[in-house]
């Protein structure tokens, strides 16, 4: 859950089985690469990833593939302004 659901799980009787941005960050040190979302929640992190952002973007697509999640390899052009 994102945001609000994370406000009022308990009250529709569900449980937290893991804060996936607290496992992120102890397994790998680096933000949860969520993407970016609509202007309500734009902030400077949305805006420029940077370097620990992006390193952490590049991590997630590597662990889905050598998961079998992601089924190509991950390309070495991840973000636009990387295009040549």
């Amino acid at each position: 859950m994102i945001h609000e659901g994370q406000l009022g799980y308990q009250e529709r009787g569900l449980l937290k089985v893991v804060d996936l941005g607290e496992w992120w960050k102890s397994q790998t040190g680096l933000p949860l690469p969520l993407g970016r979302f609509v202007s309500m929640y734009v902030n400077q992190r949305t805006l420029d990833y940077g370097e620990d952002g992006r390193k952490a973007v590049r991590l997630l697509l590597e662990l889905g593939y050598k998961q079998g999640i992601i089924k190509v390899p991950p390309p070495d052009v991840v973000f636009s302004d990387e295009v040549s």
